[in-house]
């Protein structure tokens, strides 16, 4: 196995130095007694309550989903292990993550996942994948917003999005123009 662990590292990590450590055996039935899923939800609380905030310092409040297949993870004809994760900026490490059925089908794997993060005040990105409405309105509903990506094989969205902005809603101030609905100025 490993080189062994000096002494203080030990204690500090709250191992009991004058005991023999578990044997190999010990360690792999408890990880294999806990629940995945309970582990990922305890964990993201940690995570993400964890997140400070004082005057001087401006936490980057982001979470990115994103999936990705696991390198040599195929074992024979079996498919390829494949994980969707929310990666948070500000805490540089993972706020949660879950198994996923695969490339095309996580969209209901990212809702599984939404549901184990508190996305309160955070903004959550992700792939053009994600740009549906379940899973947008779900990140609304657990109080954060949205940033994602349209592709044009999103037709009816891609054109509602170009008619938003081809006029202003709000014109800068100091123009005037005049538009199919009729005259502005400051």
């Amino acid at each position: 196995m490993g080189a062994p662990c000096p002494v203080h590292n030990s204690t500090d990590l709250g191992s009991d130095v004058t005991a023999s450590p578990p044997c190999h055996a010990t360690l792999t039935e408890t990880l294999r007694g806990i629940d995945p899923d309970a582990m990922a939800r305890a964990f993201s609380r940690l995570t993400v309550e964890g997140r400070t905030e004082d005057a001087d310092t401006k936490v980057q409040r982001h979470i990115a989903l994103d999936g990705k297949t696991l390198r040599a993870s195929k074992d024979g004809e079996a498919r390829a292990e494949h994980v969707l994760s929310a990666f948070c900026a500000a805490l540089e490490q993972s706020a949660g993550h879950t198994s996923s059925r695969g490339k095309g089908r996580e969209i209901p794997d990212a809702l599984r996942l939404i549901e184990t993060i508190d996305l309160e005040g955070l903004v959550v990105t992700g792939d053009a994948i994600f740009c549906k409405k379940t899973i947008a309105s779900r990140i609304v509903e657990k109080g954060g917003d949205f940033l994602l990506p349209v592709k044009r094989n999103q037709k009816d969205l891609c054109e509602e999005i170009e008619t938003a902005f081809q006029e202003p809603v709000f014109p800068p101030r100091g123009l005037a123009g005049n538009t199919e609905r009729g005259t502005w100025s400051d």
